[in-house]
């Protein structure tokens, strides 16, 4: 059976079994708190059951109410890390044009990075000490 993660949604539910198991409440007051957004039990329970009828996901009872706390398998862990590494290169390429390579550590910034003219060429670093330590460099102090 093929599970198709098709929402942001999903997507958190994924990212926070891979975290800790959590019952289906847990999973929804957790987005709330850590997304920002709500969800209701229709858009989280039969992601999970589906999750379930996969053997994605184990189920067991705990606590006096018996509430059912959901667990990635090894299998679902699995999935979960390959619907993730799908979503960051969604992510990835809807950000690509504001993405920047510091000139001198290499490390990618996101939106506006810290940029000088040296030796007449615009350079983008990530912050002033970058910039510093490549001028430093280029001088071969």
């Amino acid at each position: 059976m093929a599970i198709a993660v098709t929402s942001l949604s999903k997507i958190a539910v994924l990212i926070l079994l891979l975290q800790k198991p959590r019952h289906g409440y847990e999973l929804m007051k957790d987005m709330r708190e850590k997304f920002g957004y709500k969800v209701s039990a229709g858009q989280i329970y039969p992601f999970l059951s589906g999750l379930v009828r996969a053997k994605l996901v184990i189920v067991s009872k705990k606590g006096q109410r018996d509430k059912k706390v959901y667990t990635l398998t090894s299998a679902g862990s699995t999935f979960a890390n390959k619907a993730l590494h799908s979503f960051e290169e969604l992510i990835e390429l809807a950000i690509a044009k504001k993405l920047r390579q510091c000139a001198h550590c290499g490390c990618k910034v996101f939106g506006n990075s810290y940029s000088e003219k040296i030796n007449g060429k615009k350079l983008h670093f990530c912050c002033g000490s970058c910039a510093n330590a490549f001028k430093t460099i280029k001088r071969g102090i």
